[in-house]
């Protein structure tokens, strides 16, 4: 006859790194007393935040009241275009000369203008072109005549998070319009004049309300062109042509290393880690301690007949102290003997006991707020 073995399945449990991280953690967590690890917390988060202080500290700068300067530079170049004559092969001749009047036809005006800030900016500008006629008297100066001509309407343009701004602007000046002009006035009212055509480019800073400082300045850059004379030398107006000015800037916080910044999110995310573990500590002391308070309370209400409080520490020596599993127990042997049950307070609010003596044996009851943790997960 043959032999059969009857063969057992063994069922193999998977081998499984989450559970033995767990294992572990909740080994740790078992050896580690609750104010251990409640002190463990306190100190992670006191290290991190003085780190955190030291990174700010590192990080960032103040800046209050910083000077910012900033450069204007207006050039201008132009070229003189003749009429038809005998003498020169060239159509036009370029500046820093000086120029026979009956031969121009026109003045051809090109304008380029820069502005420079050492500091990153939101900045509008507005600026156009103007000519500006001008008869005066021979003898002491004064204003016959003066009027003004729109050559380059508004233009409003701006800069956001910029250090520098260009304009350039080609106008033509019809010469010989400008030059009827102040001869008629001249010949008609049997004056002697001395006239000039200012032509310039005028520029208005003005700084957004999200920029750092606050700025509101005009700039011209002229160029000034004689007129009604028979031999015409035109200047360049170098007041305004370069200008360094400085502005004031607002209180204001500045990254000074990224470095740092980065350890800031590291450091934030421990904190956030123990300032959680403290929480959850804390609301399970307040659970366990309000629960040992309503628990001893209920008992006291509910068996107040046979309770007797003491305020003398009891004196257990020379007894066969015996330790009951609950109150009700306790309850039991009370019935039993009729001998009253004693309550001390040991520690207000974590820990007390109850006690009955029969002749050399002492029946043992303790409460404590530390093992409140069993009673309300049995009571959930």
């Amino acid at each position: 006859m043959a032999n059969t073995k009857k063969s057992k399945s063994i069922k193999k449990v998977p081998n499984n790194p989450t559970n033995k991280k767990d294992s572990l953690i909740k080994r740790i967590s078992n050896y580690l007393s609750f104010n251990m690890r409640f002190s463990i917390d306190i100190i992670l988060l006191m290290v991190c935040a003085f780190a955190m202080v030291y990174c700010v500290g590192m990080a960032f700068k103040y800046a209050q009241n910083e000077l910012i300067t900033y450069t204007e530079n207006g050039n201008v170049d132009y070229k003189v275009y003749l009429k038809k004559n005998n003498f020169y092969d060239k159509p036009f001749l370029n500046k820093d000369m000086v120029y026979v009047a009956s031969l121009i036809d026109k003045i051809v005006i090109d304008f380029d203008y820069n502005f420079n800030v050492n500091e990153a900016s939101d900045i509008i500008f507005k600026y156009n072109v103007i000519a500006n006629l001008v008869i005066t008297s021979q003898n002491n100066s004064k204003t016959f005549f003066e009027k003004e001509y729109v050559l380059l309407d508004d233009v409003t343009d701006e800069i956001k998070k910029s250090k520098n701004y260009n304009i350039k602007k080609e106008v033509v000046i019809n010469y010989a319009k400008y030059n009827n002009l102040a001869n008629q006035f001249k010949s008609h009212y049997a004056v002697n004049t001395v006239s000039y055509l200012d032509v310039y480019l005028q520029v208005l800073e003005r700084s957004k309300d999200s920029n750092l400082y606050q700025l509101n300045d005009t700039n011209k850059t002229l160029l000034r062109i004689p007129i009604s004379e028979q031999e015409v030398n035109i200047n360049l107006d170098n007041e305004k042509v370069h200008e360094e000015k400085q502005v004031v800037s607002k209180s204001r916080i500045l990254i000074k290393n990224k470095k740092y910044i980065v350890a800031m999110g590291f450091l934030l995310f421990m904190m956030l880690i123990a300032l959680i573990g403290i929480v959850r500590k804390v609301i399970t002391l307040i659970e366990e301690i309000s629960y040992y308070d309503r628990h001893v309370k209920r008992l006291l209400r509910a068996y107040d007949r046979i309770i007797v409080n003491v305020v003398t520490p009891p004196n257990f020596k020379g007894y066969n102290v015996i330790k009951v599993e609950n109150f009700q127990e306790l309850v039991d042997v009370r019935d039993n003997t009729k001998e009253p049950i004693k309550y001390y307070v040991i520690t207000p609010h974590k820990k007390c006991e109850f006690f009955l003596t029969n002749g050399k044996d002492l029946y043992l009851f303790v409460i404590e707020e530390i093992g409140m943790k069993e009673i309300i997960k049995n009571h959930s």
